[in-house]
């Protein structure tokens, strides 16, 4: 993902499972962002770091 505006904010987003099997949105240094559930907190959160406005 890549901030248009701002082409030094971006990042790659990965998919993982869990120990438990649950999959969850993911920055490619590992750390999760919110659960596939969730896509209103990972839309949110991704906006937030990416600085993007909110649609």
């Amino acid at each position: 993902m890549v901030n248009p505006l701002a082409p030094p904010l971006n990042d790659d987003l990965t998919l993982r499972r869990d120990q438990a099997g649950l999959c969850w949105f993911c920055w490619s240094f590992g750390d999760r962002i919110a659960h596939v559930d969730n896509l209103d907190i990972a839309t949110a959160r991704i906006t937030q770091v990416l600085g993007c406005p909110e649609p």
